[in-house]
């Protein structure tokens, strides 16, 4: 975003989850009592001025700010000095982006085995994150294996089950089809699950394509980017008097014209790319 990069530091000694200090393997440049320093995922407040400005320095932290969540780190940890954007906040923004996703009609395709049992009509149905249903194989007893569909008349999906019958609060009800002993295979769409770790595969963990992989980042950014301009217009946040003629408002509101269409455009590929995977079923 910018061409200024974060001032940064080491962690000199590794720090268990909850520690009110850290040691610095660098000189202390820029850190004073109110400074931010993030260190993976976690947001530490400087708690008082560090009593030195020489490598091994203890400077004494408030751990766990702003909503992080404490965490132990490694020496040799990078530390970054009030960076402009935290680790903790773009991954923030990536998650509600990810989360969202199902409302502009994204989705991924998890499955679901239910045993099928003659006598019984109705089963619960723990769908994580279910959307809809995208289609229905059942098994056949033989050597064919071809797993046929059922029609969509021939099953539905109850969300508000009694949950003393249903524990998921959720029913899946079958009217025909099955064989005794053998699996009825639920796909569904389901939207896409958090990213936890820093280094967690994208596919993997949330569920989303490799193809759609620039949608979060461009979205994160929209969101981090919109405050920006609100910021501005505090009245106790005008140190540049040079701002208003440089800057004028409605620039950044400008600048995230591009982000934007490029957001929605992506969004509308996957889209298209879904549903050539996976078409809709009758």
């Amino acid at each position: 975003m910018t061409g200024k990069p974060d001032r940064i530091n080491v962690l000199s000694a590794g720090t268990l989850a909850g520690a009110t200090s850290l040691v610095l393997a660098n000189n202390v440049v820029g850190i004073a009592a109110g400074s931010q320093l993030a260190v993976g995922l976690e947001i530490f407040m400087v708690a008082e001025d560090p009593p030195s400005t020489t490598p091994g320095t203890t400077v004494a932290v408030i751990p766990g700010f702003a909503g992080s969540t404490p965490a132990d780190h490694d020496a040799g940890d990078l530390i970054y000095v009030n960076p402009q954007f935290t680790d903790f906040r773009i991954a923030q923004q990536l998650n509600h982006c990810l989360t969202s996703l199902d409302s502009h009609g994204l989705f991924r395709i998890q499955q679901l085995l239910i045993p099928y049992t003659p006598e019984r009509a109705g089963y619960d149905f723990d769908a994580p994150n279910f959307i809809d249903v995208w289609r229905v194989n059942y098994n056949t007893p033989g050597p064919d294996h071809t797993w046929p569909l059922l029609n969509q008349r021939d099953y539905y999906v109850d969300l508000n089950a009694e949950v003393t019958e249903f524990p998921s609060g959720k029913q899946f009800v079958l009217r025909q089809g099955g064989y005794p002993g053998f699996d009825i295979k639920v796909s569904y769409k389901a939207s896409y699950a958090e990213l936890v770790d820093l280094d967690d595969d994208v596919e993997v963990v949330s569920g989303l394509h490799r193809s759609a992989h620039e949608i979060p980042p461009l979205g994160a950014a929209m969101r981090i980017l919109t405050g920006a301009e609100v910021k501005r217009t505090f009245l106790t946040l005008q140190p540049e008097p040079r701002r208003q003629d440089e800057v004028p408002p409605g620039s950044m509101r400008q600048s995230m014209i591009p982000i934007t269409q490029a957001y929605y455009s992506a969004i509308d590929r996957e889209i298209m790319y879904l549903h050539r995977l996976y078409p809709m079923q009758f």
